[in-house]
């Protein structure tokens, strides 16, 4: 077939001719664009939109004969592993490359986070790697597929899956831990079955109930001491944790905090703390936040389960040992 000429004016009948179709009174340029005669050639001023009208000009050095039409492979050996971060909540997909007639341009990431009903595009470039963001103790499902420079896609791969881990959530080593005689003791020395102090607050019906712990919200706090008994206790290794004033707290970002805002209090995850933000100590006296800072260096804390789930006194501080719903 005939090369359309890339200057000077094209005629209806020469597009006619190219496309290998009868000459009629109009014809439909928008397959042009989908690939259905082919693409555009690089010597094109234009491509054509595929939304007519189309002006003749769009089509110039068009040759449906050069046409690349055929599909890189579909990659293979796609695979999920840890990224970097404590939590780990970061996914590592790789896969192999695929292969072309010409050349392989790029490929396409999906991610689904509803086990591959629906899938989004998180990565579109010419990497077999990336790493992904999730959050805690979600499933993450990904597929990919390749593309070269025309525009044509290989299928795509099967499936590959990766779950993420829980949010640790606790304080740093060091941290004072309240017993039911009131005497202080590092968080890193209790034991399963050790008495610590808890504070069973009025309007909280249930602390046990993580759903419930989040939805509860006041705006007075009236509690009684109760005893709660250590079910659980072991040291794990946090890259990232929040410190508040200086250091009256520090634990994990997914730690669960009583705090008031705007006279109202509530439990929150402990990243979403903010200057102005006010805590309730053991002498029942409220302490205003006055600052607060993201450590990234190591820490050694110390994951406490209570039983059944409780609040407790760290350095002081009403606290609660559970997180959020969707980071459990």
């Amino acid at each position: 077939m005939a090369t359309l000429p890339p200057t000077g004016s094209i005629s209806l009948s020469q597009i006619y001719s190219v496309f290998g179709k009868t000459l009629g009174p109009s014809i439909s340029l928008t397959s042009a664009s989908t690939g259905v005669y082919g693409a555009i050639t690089a010597s094109s001023p234009f491509k054509p939109d595929g939304v007519p009208p189309h002006a003749m000009s769009e089509f110039r050095g068009y040759n449906h004969s050069t046409a690349d039409t055929t599909p890189p492979s579909i990659p293979n050996g796609l695979s999920c592993n840890y990224g970097t971060g404590s939590p780990r909540t970061s996914i590592a997909i790789r896969w192999d490359a695929s292969t072309d007639n010409l050349a392989v341009t790029g490929y396409q990431l999906q991610r689904s986070d509803s086990g591959g009903t629906t899938w989004s595009t998180v990565y579109n470039g010419p990497n077999i790697s990336y790493q992904d963001s999730g959050s805690p103790n979600r499933e993450y499902h990904y597929q990919v597929r390749a593309f070269d420079a025309i525009g044509n896609y290989s299928n795509y791969s099967g499936p590959a899956y990766w779950k993420t881990e829980a949010g640790t959530s606790c304080f740093v080593e060091g941290t004072l831990i309240t017993l039911a005689d009131n005497i202080q003791i590092p968080i890193e020395t209790l034991v399963t079955n050790q008495l610590l102090i808890s504070a069973e607050i009025d309007t909280l019906k249930d602390t046990n109930n993580v759903n419930e712990l989040y939805k509860w919200s006041s705006n007075y706090l009236s509690e009684n001491r109760i005893i709660s008994p250590v079910a659980n206790i072991e040291p794990k290794v946090a890259s990232k944790t929040i410190i508040i004033n200086k250091g009256l707290l520090e634990a994990t970002p997914y730690h669960s905090q009583l705090i008031q805002r705007n006279g109202i209090w509530k439990f929150i995850p402990l990243r979403d703390v903010i200057v102005g933000d006010r805590l309730y100590n053991i002498n029942k006296e409220i302490i205003a936040i006055t600052s607060v800072i993201i450590n990234l260096e190591k820490r050694t804390v110390y994951p406490l389960t209570l039983s059944p789930s409780h609040t407790y006194f760290a350095n002081g501080i009403l606290t609660h040992n559970m997180k959020k719903p969707d980071e459990l």
